[in-house]
Order: C-alpha cells, then sequence, then structure tokens
C-alpha cells in the first residue's frame, strides 16, 4: 500500500486501521472494470478504450446512476490503476488525470440518485418528457429509414397529442366525418374499466399536417397487417427498433418508451385545466383516479400548450365516470373534522 502514489491510498478512517481487499474483492472489482470497457465498445466502437475513457463515460452516465453504482464504478476503476502503476504502465499526472475526473462523477451523485428515480415508474418507464426529448428520440427512430421506424417515429410524436394507448393506435380507422377512432384496449365490463369498446381520439391540438400524418399512420399500419403481421408483432417490432435507437442515450433519456408519450399527453391535458372526469373520458378510463394517481402531473405539462381551449366533451360519458371519494376511509374523515385543510 506504501508504493502506491497518495490518490490511490485508501483513506485511513479514526481507528487508524486501514481494511484491506480480500483477493476475491480485487477480483470482482476487475471484473466489473472489463465489463465497463465492453460495455463502451459496444456502444460507441470507436477502438480500446483507456481509464481515462472509461472515467469520462461514468461522468457522462452519473445523472442516471444511483450513489451505490457510481461508487462501485468508482472504485474500479481505482482498482484498474493500481493494476496498471504496480505493472509501471501508468505515471502520477495520468494518475490525478483520471482521479479529477472521478471526483466529477462523485460530485454528482447526491441529487442524481434522487432525480433518477423521479423519472420512471415501478416499471421503469418516464412518465413525462420534455417537448426535445420526444422530437429527438422520434427523428432518431425515423433515420432507420423502414416502414416500422416510421409507425415508431410518429406513434412517439402522435401519441404526445392524441393520448392513445401505444397498442390502440393498431385499431386506428377514420369516420366519415373526419373524426379517428380507436378500439379501446381495456374496455372490460365485467371489471368495470373503461368506458367505451371503441372510443374518438381529440384532435384539438393537430393541425392539417398532423392529421394528414394521423391518416398516413393509419394506412402504413394497415398495409403491414395485410401482409400477415399481427398488431402484438408489430408492437414488439416497433419496442424492438425504439430499444435499439435508445442504446446510447443516457439514462434518463433511454427510459423514454412508446407510452411515455400517453403519460406525457395526460400532463399535457390536466396543464390545460382539464376536469378529472373530462380527462378520463378522452384517456378512455372508467375512474378519475386513474389518472389522478398514476399518471404524470401537470406540473410536468408542457407550456406551449397550457392555453390551448379545451374540446368539448360527451356528458353523457362524463357521467359514466366513476369519481371514487378520496377522503371516504376513516383516518381522512377523522382529520377533516379536526379541521384539517386535506387536499387530494
Amino acid at each position: 500500500m506504501d508504493t502506491l502514489p497518495y490518490l490511490l491510498r485508501r483513506p485511513v478512517p479514526r481507528t487508524g486501521l486501514v481494511q484491506s481487499r480480500s483477493p476475491a474483492t480485487v477480483a470482482a472489482y476487475r471484473t466489473r472494470y472489463d465489463g465497463m470497457v465492453r460495455t463502451l465498445e459496444s456502444s460507441w466502437d470507436d477502438g480500446r478504450y483507456g481509464p481515462y475513457e472509461v472515467a469520462i463515460d461514468l461522468v457522462r452516465r452519473a445523472p442516471g446512476l444511483r450513489r451505490a453504482s457510481v461508487r462501485q464504478y468508482r472504485a474500479a476503476i481505482l482498482q484498474h490503476l493500481r493494476d496498471l502503476w504496480d505493472r509501471g504502465a501508468i505515471d502520477e499526472h495520468e494518475i490525478k488525470t483520471v482521479v479529477d475526473m472521478l471526483d466529477t462523477a462523485k460530485g454528482m451523485t447526491p441529487a442524481d440518485a434522487r432525480r433518477a428515480t423521479s423519472f420512471r415508474t415501478s416499471a421503469g418507464r418516464r412518465k413525462s418528457a420534455s417537448r426535445i426529448e420526444i422530437m429527438t428520440v422520434s427523428a432518431d427512430v425515423a433515420r432507420r429509414r423502414s416502414s416500422v421506424a416510421h409507425i415508431t417515429a410518429d406513434m412517439i410524436q402522435l401519441g404526445v397529442l392524441v393520448g392513445a394507448r401505444p397498442g390502440e393506435l393498431f385499431s386506428l380507422f377514420r369516420a366519415p366525418d373526419g373524426s379517428f377512432w380507436v378500439r379501446s384496449a381495456k374496455f372490460s365490463i365485467r371489471n368495470a374499466r373503461g368506458l367505451e369498446t371503441i372510443r374518438r381520439l381529440d384532435l384539438s391540438l393537430l393541425g392539417q399536417d398532423l392529421r394528414r400524418r394521423l391518416e398516413a399512420l393509419m394506412l402504413a399500419i394497415r398495409a403491414l397487417l395485410a401482409d400477415g403481421a399481427t398488431p402484438d408483432q408489430l408492437l414488439r417490432r416497433c419496442q424492438a427498433l425504439l430499444r435499439r435507437v435508445k442504446a446510447g442515450y443516457d439514462v434518463p433519456s433511454r427510459r423514454i418508451c412508446l407510452y411515455t408519450a400517453r403519460q406525457q399527453c395526460a400532463a399535457n391535458w390536466k396543464a390545460r385545466g382539464a376536469d378529472p372526469a373530462e380527462l378520463a373520458v378522452w384517456m378512455g378510463h372508467a375512474s378519475t383516479d386513474t389518472a389522478t394517481r398514476h399518471y404524470a402531473r401537470g406540473s410536468a405539462g408542457w407550456r406551449e400548450y397550457m392555453a390551448q381551449p379545451l374540446p368539448p366533451v360527451d356528458p353523457e360519458l362524463v357521467a359514466k365516470v366513476r369519481r371514487p371519494d378520496r377522503f371516504a376511509t376513516a383516518p381522512f374523515r377523522q382529520k377533516r373534522s379536526a379541521g384539517y385543510d386535506y387536499k387530494p
């Protein structure tokens, strides 16, 4: 340990005893470092990578990693630096350059651990995304220049505006009056889910160009279905293509998926001041609680749409939406009677 440079020595605690690493721990750090190099090579394929390039990649990915993960990756890189020093393959100046870069990643971790978790749901999907992120992902997918790529790109970009589930867009059809409809994916009389078997899409945010793109999307989907593909197969192909495109993204952007578009649409509706029951009608929910509790908040809505007027909603459908009393349980009733200002 004394032969190592100061930057590679382990800190001495108050007890004065430095806990030594077991051979198994050292081997695990070496294996982890080799995996980091392989991941970097497979992502960029620009040649061989040294510890400085691996440290830069860690800094790039740190905003989406947990603090413990960054600490483990840092320890693996430091172990590799110790190995290089023992072989005489690195000098102190190069070590200082790498360690300074690692200190940058280490300083990013406390806030980033909370931010990374706020971007995802229990399934690891982003609940909201900025307009720049949506447009960037859609453009990157469209560059693949295939029919599936164009369908996937339009599902992302148009899904933010119409709010249909990804699987529902494969049942998209146009009525004689020019409105677009989809078959509700989760309608069930037995389980009291959904309002109708088919649902009209909200086109209030679509201009003529986007409406033509929506019709082109419908025709492209029908062409692939006519070739023998099933809706489930086509959806899996779109999801697989999107995963390949996102492989080089940072973690927050990598969690954007087809369903993020629907989540963002709900946030835009909330930002526009939609009544919970009206929102449930457009989203195809049987209860106001679904979008209120499980979808993105209105604070994540895009500002450019906040001033847009809301389209009319069928009052008969609004009357069918369940409005559960969120204060129906005894603890809520007791706090309300005690004078607490309890807000949903």
